[in-house]
């Protein structure tokens, strides 16, 4: 839903007007791809995307150290659309902005930990690739 989102907005007259895309999780790929003119690319990775270059099941023997699944995502982005950090690079010379979001909700029963969540911006502008 979001790509076809940002197809027609990039082929719309109003693509001209955006000078900021936001992101988080797969809406930062999204971005991303956005921002650097190559939706084209994450088109075609999204449909030939499978559940286990997603999700790749872990061997039986690997289950009660690192449980049933590892998470293959980033390393199949990186083979189909290139390094990340060289992407980031790009970003950072892009004429549009890109910020992502990162949460963190993890729970804590530390009391040392005032506040176990937070949230944070990095922009391809003021961030290093």
């Amino acid at each position: 839903m979001e790509l076809g989102f940002l197809q027609r907005l990039h082929a719309s007259p109003l693509w001209e007007r955006v000078g900021v895309v936001f992101g988080t999780s797969a809406g930062a790929l999204a971005g991303c791809m956005a921002v650097l003119d190559r939706l084209d690319d994450l088109d075609r990775f999204l449909l030939r995307l499978r559940p286990e270059e997603a999700f790749r099941a872990n061997r039986l023997w690997r289950l009660p150290l690192l449980g049933t699944h590892d998470y293959v995502l980033p390393r199949t982005v990186a083979e189909r659309l290139g390094d990340p950090a060289g992407m980031a690079v790009e970003l950072a010379e892009a004429e549009r902005e890109f910020v992502v979001i990162v949460t963190d909700v993890t729970t804590s029963t530390d009391d040392r930990t005032p506040d176990p969540f937070f949230e944070r911006a990095y922009s391809s502008r003021t961030a290093p690739p």
